[in-house]
């Protein structure tokens, strides 16, 4: 059974929004016409504080839409929160007296706001009291609101909003640090004009699973010019960057712990999500770009991931490779500027030595049509660097590329691409045709072929054809695009309908494959995810079990003469597991030893009697489907602390395992008496297609089916060569018991 992924695109929009906000002193929200001296939030030597009651002076009455209570309230919340100092508090204060009582931090769980107060005038106001003696300061404790209003002081236009998804899967995100040698770049949409001065983004901090703290908090921050209108990607190969802001430090607050509508995902919970945000040293004008956000080395195994957004799929890359998995989405990223004009100097590259004017507007320098105009705020032509006229690009003439300047392609006669190279043609593309190959060649004749054009520049290496899709194999190392036929062929191998290679193949755990098993010992319990481990044709089914994927391996060695195997201690989403274990070696098993599913609960337990000591064996545990999926935790006990008289039992399917008389009786098989075992194994066709399991004869005729021999295997769905003596013009049987038997007219007896 292959894990399969639907590819299913989202379209979205983006959002222009543009927000006033009012900033300064201003009345209780309580006593709006400022009749009653509270305390107010001022700027001191640059920096803000709140200044006490006694200290305050009488604050102009509010007019307008600012003068009604609730934009009051709002607008002392968020100047409080900006300023990480202790709000005012307001006369819903009452309760507790604040001279005799012990106070500490107050969140107001809407706003995030922190104020100092006693724990029944936080109650009092809906807030969550953090202890007696905790603070607001140096940095806010509160869990801050998932939003991208980034305050009075900051950007009106707010150009790009993706805030996170509170409810996404924590590690459905990106990692972006210096220190994995990772980096990941989300597109932005600027609007028609004006300058980025603020970007803030979310994210976790981990190392492997478990929640960590960098220690820092800097990142390098880069902006790219688009390759063209709206974000399709950034220019490639060589990106142009616009604007470099390495190792500045963000304001890092706490945003909030995971929660998951889907409670199969609740062992994720405990993720901490963190809301990071950077006033940027300078000004960046650009009409759509991307900004690629790392965190900075700090030596330490704890990464940085950039959380996704409720958006997408769109425009978003990691590794400078474009991200098309249906799954993930855009990085969370709002990016916000003044509504301020910004003027400079457009450098148009594609001309005959190239043509900049000065003094020209953001927003009429962009390129529609490619990347071949620069835009340079706050300078003269003069200082364009490199000069116009000198970038060079791919030029496209037919299928043919070379890399010359604008004006030598336009000599040509050709398209030219500034800033980008011929490594990947992108005069041609790939194209789908209807038997489900692929082809690299021009648009107009993939069109002509009715064939599927994928765009200039893509590779057939990264394009999934209609009825082809990912085939990861050799642990995750090699992808192909390929049908699924074709990937099920290949041992321990994953294909995902509709993915291409340029989404990386998942890693799955080293103990995938029986020979790389796992050595667990008595007394140990090993935690192991399953979720990206594979389903190959070579594992074993599950004679007690209709279900069965993902499954890993472990090896063991009693150290007594019996022993109980359980994953009852696993947690969710790993909640339904099926466990067996054999005696032998890698490919070559016979029916297992025991086998067990839902002995505790949905999880499994096997007590396993008359082992020998000293002797290797093979535990094979899988999740019994992929809403299963998760990290089972697998336990041995030596000795065993149940193991009952146990016998062959004689399965409906037809298989034969080694059991309780009591467990065969619930699994409506037949009990073959205490100490009996399943021994001369071979072969069971039960005539359903090519359906075939390992079995007794006694078992397999007992259930109606047809039995190979003693020693024979299933092998692959196509049978292995099996050996038959015969006398001449005698029926062979075929290995497929409902295909037809074959005829062979021979001098002699002969084998086959």
């Amino acid at each position: 059974m292959k894990q399969k992924k639907t590819l299913a695109w989202t379209a979205f929009a983006l959002c222009l929004c543009t927000s006033w906000i009012a900033s300064g002193s201003f009345a209780d929200s309580k006593n709006p016409a400022g009749d009653k001296a509270k305390s107010h939030v001022k700027i001191v030597d640059g920096q803000k504080v709140l200044v006490p009651a006694d200290e305050t002076k009488a604050s102009p009455k509010p007019v307008g839409r600012l003068a009604r209570p609730e934009y009051q309230e709002y607008l002392r919340k968020l100047e409080s929160r900006l300023s990480n100092q202790p709000s005012a508090p307001s006369d819903d204060d009452a309760g507790g007296d604040p001279r005799g009582d012990p106070e500490g931090a107050c969140c107001d769980p809407s706003s995030g706001v922190c104020s100092i107060r006693t724990q029944q005038a936080c109650t009092n106001v809906g807030g969550n009291y953090l202890g007696n003696g905790t603070t607001c300061l140096p940095v806010n404790p509160c869990p801050q609101p998932i939003d991208c209003n980034l305050g009075p002081d900051n950007p009106v236009n707010q150009f790009t909003l993706f805030p996170p998804d509170p409810d996404f899967d924590p590690f459905a995100t990106f990692l972006s640090d210096v220190d994995a040698g990772q980096i990941a770049a989300q597109g932005y949409f600027s609007g028609a004009a004006g300058e980025v001065r603020v970007v803030r983004w979310w994210g976790v901090e981990l190392s492997g699973a478990a929640n960590c703290n960098r220690t820092n908090n800097n990142f390098d921050i880069t902006f790219f010019a688009d390759a063209d209108l709206l974000g399709n990607s950034p220019t490639v190969p060589t990106p142009e960057i616009v604007a470099q802001f390495p190792n500045v430090t963000a304001v890092r607050l706490k945003a909030k712990s995971f929660t998951f509508e889907d409670p199969g995902q609740e062992s994720y919970g405990g993720s901490l999500l963190w809301e990071y945000t950077v006033t940027l040293p300078q000004r960046v004008a650009m009409y759509s770009g991307w900004v690629a956000i790392q965190a900075t080395a700090d030596g330490t195994p704890c990464n940085f991931r950039w959380m996704c957004s409720d958006f997408g799929p769109g425009w978003l890359e990691h590794n400078g490779q474009p991200v098309e998995d249906p799954d993930i989405h855009d990085a969370s990223i709002c990016v916000s500027g003044t509504g301020a004009t910004v003027s400079g100097a457009c450098c148009d590259d594609s001309v005959q030595g190239g043509s900049c004017t000065n003094n020209v507007q953001a927003s009429q320098c962009h390129d529609f049509d490619g990347g071949d105009h620069r835009f340079r705020p706050d300078i003269t032509c003069a200082q364009v660097t490199p000069a116009c006229g000198s970038i060079t690009g791919s030029c496209c003439v037919g299928a043919t590329c070379t890399v010359v300047t604008g004006a030598q392609c336009e000599t040509a006669g050709g398209s030219f691409i500034a800033f980008e190279d011929c490594d990947t043609n992108p005069c041609v593309g790939a194209c789908c045709l209807g038997d489900g190959g692929c082809v690299e060649i021009l648009e107009n004749d993939c069109l002509g072929q009715t064939g599927q054009f994928f765009g200039d520049g893509t590779l057939c290496s990264q394009t999934a054809c209609p009825g082809t899709g990912r085939c990861c194999s050799n642990a995750g190392q090699t992808c192909t695009i390929s049908t699924e036929p074709a990937c099920d062929a290949i041992a321990g191998s994953r294909w995902d309908e509709g993915l291409n290679c340029a989404t990386p193949c998942p890693i799955p755990p080293t103990n995938d494959e029986c020979a790389n098993a796992l050595a667990i010992t008595c007394g140990q319990t090993i935690t192991v995810d399953v979720t990206e481990a594979t389903t190959g044709g070579d594992d074993p089914d599950f004679p007690c079990s209709g279900g069965g994927v993902n499954s890993v391996w472990f090896t063991f060695v009693p150290t007594a003469s019996s022993a109980t195997i359980r994953t009852c201690a696993s947690l969710p989403p790993a909640n339904d597991s099926i466990i067996q274990i054999f005696d032998g070696t890698c490919g070559a098993f016979g029916a297992p030893l025991m086998c067990g599913e839902d002995e505790c609960g949905l999880l499994s337990t096997i007590c396993v009697p008359n082992l020998i000591i000293g002797n290797t064996y093979y535990i094979q545990l899988s999740a019994f489907s992929a809403f299963s999926l998760g990290a089972y935790s697998l336990e041995i006990v030596c000795p065993g602390e149940t193991c009952q008289s146990t016998g062959s039992c004689c399965l409906s399917s037809g298989g034969c395992v080694v059991v309780s008389e009591p467990a065969c009786g619930d699994q409506g098989g037949v009990y073959n008496g205490d100490s009996t075992i399943c021994e001369e194994v071979g072969a069971c066709c039960t005539g359903v297609g090519d359906a075939c399991l390992p079995s007794t004869e006694q078992c397999c005729t007992a259930a109606g089916f047809t039995f190979l021999g003693a020693g024979t295997t299933c092998g692959s769905a196509l049978g292995e060569p099996q050996e038959f003596s015969a006398s001449p013009n005698t029926a062979i049987p075929d290995a497929n018991a409902a295909g037809v038997s074959s005829t062979i007219s021979v001098a002699d007896a002969f084998s086959v």
